[in-house]
């Protein structure tokens, strides 16, 4: 028993001695972090080729689709510049310059460092890897937001005393692309290790490539920083090779782009099998989406998170609200999280979460969520342009049936088109009920919904004018309501819903149906209050109002903040001239004060909730306090110029135009009808007045407003074309 008791001692003094001799063993392993890029990955690559360990991570790990937008175009430059600066971003007017510090630039002529030490001023001293072009990255993002800070993630880990690395470039013959550096550097342009110069790639073989990643050299150096480094980054950018190479045929491209795959994945395997997924993070993301995505008008691309607390789940972001759905700009504050580096700059992305996976095919239910993305983008196009032309022609036939022709003959069939105009964003929100999923059986069988609900409404209504318009605005809002209720699921699945992939909302109700229920909540208040005016139904009509700017407001559920503004302007003034109340310069500045205050107390609850639950508002208000009056100038600014992008090149605003151009000619001629209907239907004539006003305003305070301007002057422009045709044929009836 002694001699077992003295060999137990022998063995506990061995062991204590080699943990004081070797500190490796004597102390815990800080966490570390892996980015791998794989460009122009697509999530079908996953499902239809034989990836083993990618396929694995993505069971292991919590896995699904991340939004691609920048503020330039969805390309490996702007997404890289955004994912490290934690806020949407862009690149210069060239390529990103990143090169390791010892390497010679443009055909060796100079050292790296020393001519980045020129343009910036600064000595790289012992960092490894720097960006050349830097000062033109800061300049051109400073130009959209003073905030912005290019490399922010990098600069925060390193104020934290993490080490940063890059490996991997995705360089052409004649064209550098060393997109990774953007990622990992700091706010200097500078990484702490790395490789990213000419031996991470190799001559090719194979067409269609001309070079590939050199996998041996980019695993020895992987090795050899790993004790180095807290944060890793991998650039492997085969497959955008091989989209930028010779063209091939089909079958060849095809095999080639397999091929690659399969090297992909290898190293994929040997870099999880290197990490500890006790104590590690691996993340795979494609900054870029594949042509054949951009050709299916889906940019969405796969992600994997795997490492402590993203185990078998899928992937969740208070950024998008949405189960299997991410946003690059969550990318930095999940890493930062991890790490445990609490940023002090501004970042507009949040940390993404898993949720438990509960059914049996994760990959699958990803796959459908894709493929009903791709689905509705493809169909985006025609119908919209086809409502938005069609609208245009009915309204254009309908001036031109009123002025040049005998109304008896034609004037029904107008209207019955006119009408059908205004049944159209109905329709399109009950449509994803359809089972097809073949765009052309499902565009015919829309036609077939749409006018079996303008026939419906117009046997079921009668030859009243009012009525038609009662029964479809009710049925609008209320299924409106519904919707946002329950979720939007509904106006996530329509054509004039939102788009995941675009990024410009995720959640809520977006401006094309916030304009609808902006129209049709003052028709059917106003038409409802002419026939059966009374007290009592104005104070209904105040509470209806009131509910619909709550809907449009409240952060759970609409959390459309420039449509609240739109709204509460619009059913104010609305609610005035149906109070008969004259309209007075100190009325508007009282309506005006009304708006505000709701904003800033929208703001102000909804910044008092967790990050992580703050809708748009909340957001930018948290940015404005804390980046001054230059954020708040960077916002408007942003907003003006996507609206004045949209003016010019959207095809909504053609339709707004000819809305507001039937209005303006029916206020004139034919001579005394608009008269006569104001007389027979005031308040009628008086909720036009709302509508049009709701349609300016949200013109002016939505980042997209020509489309919710566009959408809601529909129910200006068809109401009081359909009374004038009906007055023109003998008379309106009630």
């Amino acid at each position: 028993m002694k001699r077992i008791i003295a060999v137990a001692a022998l063995v506990c003094l061995l062991v204590l001695s080699l943990c004081l001799t070797n500190p490796a063993w004597g102390k815990q392993e800080e966490p570390k972090v892996v980015l791998i890029l794989i460009d122009r990955l697509s999530f079908q690559d996953i499902e239809r080729t034989s990836c083993p360990n990618i396929t694995g991570l993505w069971n292991r790990g919590s896995a699904g689709l991340m939004n691609t937008r920048t503020l330039g175009a969805k390309d490996t430059d702007d997404a890289c510049v955004t994912i490290g600066a934690g806020r949407m971003a862009r690149s210069g007017p060239n390529e990103l310059l990143g090169f390791d510090a010892d390497e010679g630039y443009r055909f060796h002529q100079r050292r790296a460092g020393d001519l980045y030490q020129g343009l910036t001023g600064y000595n790289p001293g012992k960092h490894e890897v720097l960006l050349l072009n830097l000062p033109e990255i800061i300049a051109v993002n400073q130009e959209d937001s003073a905030k912005t800070v290019p490399g922010a993630l990098g600069e925060s880990l390193k104020q934290a005393g993490l080490k940063t690395c890059v490996l991997g470039n995705g360089d052409l013959p004649g064209v550098y692309r060393r997109n990774g550096v953007a990622v990992a550097m700091d706010a200097l342009g500078l990484v702490d290790f790395g490789e990213v110069g000419e031996k991470c790639h190799v001559l090719s073989g194979r067409a269609p490539g001309t070079w590939e990643t050199d996998y041996t050299f980019l695993w020895d150096r992987f090795r050899y920083y790993w004790d180095k480094s807290d944060f890793i980054v991998v650039e492997l950018s085969d497959l955008t090779r091989l989209e930028a190479g010779e063209a091939a045929l089909p079958d060849a491209f095809l095999r080639e782009r397999q091929r690659l795959l399969h090297e992909i994945d290898s190293f994929v395997g040997e870099v999880s099998r290197q990490v500890n997924p006790l104590r590690d993070l691996l993340i795979l993301v494609s900054p870029s989406p594949s042509q054949l995505d951009k050709d299916s008008k889906v940019t969405l691309t796969p992600l994997i998170v795997y490492g402590p607390g993203f185990e078998k789940g899928i992937i969740y972001s208070a950024t998008t609200r949405r189960d299997y759905l991410a946003a690059n700009l969550d990318i930095a504050p999940t890493i930062l999280k991890f790490l445990g580096v609490k940023s002090s700059y501004l970042m507009e992305g949040r940390e993404i979460e898993t949720h438990a996976f509960i059914g049996e095919n994760k990959l699958g239910e990803v796959a459908a969520l894709f493929k009903e993305t791709a689905f509705v983008n493809q169909l985006r196009a025609p119908l919209v342009k086809g409502y938005v032309g069609a609208e245009i022609v009915v309204l254009l036939l309908m001036l031109f049936v009123l002025f040049f022709t005998k109304q008896d003959k034609y004037a029904r069939w107008v209207e019955f088109l006119v009408f059908a105009l205004a049944c159209v964003p109905l329709v399109l929100l009950v449509a994803p009920f359809i089972p097809v999923r073949n765009p052309v059986g499902f565009v015919g069988l829309t036609v077939v919904l749409l006018l079996a609900a303008v026939g419906t409404i117009f046997r079921a209504a009668g030859s009243s004018v009012l009525n038609r318009f009662l029964t479809i605005a009710l049925l609008t809002v209320l299924l409106l309501d519904i919707d946002v209720i329950t979720g939007c699921q509904l106006i996530k699945s329509s054509v004039l819903g939102y788009d995941p992939s675009s990024g410009a909302r995720y959640y809520g109700i977006g401006n094309e149906y916030m304009g609808v229920l902006i129209g049709t909540t003052i028709i059917a208040a106003t038409i409802a209050y002419q026939k059966w005016r009374n007290r009592f139904w104005l104070v209904g009509t105040g509470a209806f109002f009131a509910l619909q700017v709550f809907i449009l407001a409240a952060p759970n559920l609409g959390a459309n903040a420039g449509g609240t503004i739109a709204a509460l302007a619009a059913f104010a003034l609305t609610v005035i001239l149906m109070s008969g109340l004259r309209l007075r310069a100190r009325t508007v500045l009282g309506i005006g004060l009304l708006v505000v205050s709701l904003v800033v107390l929208m703001a102000a609850l909804d910044m008092q909730r967790p990050p992580e639950l703050q809708s748009h508002i909340g957001r930018a208000a948290n940015m404005i306090i804390s980046g001054g009056w230059t954020e708040a100038y960077g916002i408007i600014t942003r907003k003006l110029a996507m609206n004045i992008k949209l003016i010019r090149y959207t095809i909504w605003s053609r339709v707004f135009l000819v809305s507001l151009a039937t209005l303006a000619v029916l206020l004139y001629r034919p001579h005394g009808v608009i008269k006569s209907i104001g007389e027979e239907y005031p308040y009628v004539l008086r909720g036009l007045v709302g509508v049009v006003t709701g349609a300016f305003v949200a013109l002016v305070f939505n980042d997209s407003g020509i489309v919710a301007a566009a959408t809601t002057t529909i129910f200006a422009a068809s109401p009081l074309s359909c009374l004038t045709l009906t007055y023109m044929k003998g008379g309106a009836r009630k």
